[in-house]
């Protein structure tokens, strides 16, 4: 039997789920967004200025015991994002959404190796909770990749290829060969 997917398609019979962008960022790095019809001063003093997606998601693994055990790609599938109060609250319908982080490349460093551990970490609620592995803290988010065994060959640098086959052309491909962005931090090229 065939079946013309672009027709069911058309008719509702294929459900995919939606999915909820999540951004993140480092330690007071959160980008401010505003019309240019705004003024600055006004922009700056309002209460929720600090406010983030990603800061918000923490605040709720303070109080939500069910929250602590997602973790940020995962949160989504539970939580709503509610932009206008800037909270996170428990999704109260089946439906069900899916968390997707922006792929960011490894010469981006800290913001890299946080990407990445926010696909593994459940329930942090500050930064230094993400660098936390097994009981020990972490001085870096690089250092507690490694200890979670996320950077410890070129898996990184192969899923790094993997996503951005994706979305990019092949001169960018020629580019990260020609820079050494991907080659592992502890190989030297002479």
């Amino acid at each position: 039997m065939h079946m013309n997917l672009e027709w069911c398609n058309e008719l509702g019979s294929i459900k995919t789920p939606p999915v909820e962008r999540l951004s993140f960022h480092l330690e007071d790095k959160q980008p401010i967004v505003f019309k240019s019809s705004q003024r600055v001063t006004n922009v700056v003093s309002k209460p929720t200025i600090a406010a983030s997606q990603f800061l918000a998601w923490m605040e709720c693994n303070n109080y939500d015991e069910k929250a602590r055990k997602l973790s940020y790609v995962e949160f989504p599938s539970q939580y709503v994002w509610n932009k206008s109060d800037k909270v996170w609250t428990r999704r109260k319908t089946k439906t069900k959404s899916l968390g997707r982080i922006n792929h960011v490349s490894p010469k981006f460093g800290d913001v890299y190796y946080l990407c990445l551990l926010l696909n593994k970490v459940k329930g942090p609620t500050c930064y230094e909770d993400i660098g936390i592995v097994n009981g020990t803290v972490y001085e870096s988010y690089k250092d507690a990749c490694y200890a979670l065994g996320l950077s410890d060959d070129d898996r990184e640098y192969i899923s790094s290829i993997h996503e951005t086959h994706h979305w990019t052309i092949a001169s960018f491909y020629r580019l990260e060969a020609k820079t050494g962005s991907n080659f592992p931090p502890n190989v030297v090229i002479h």
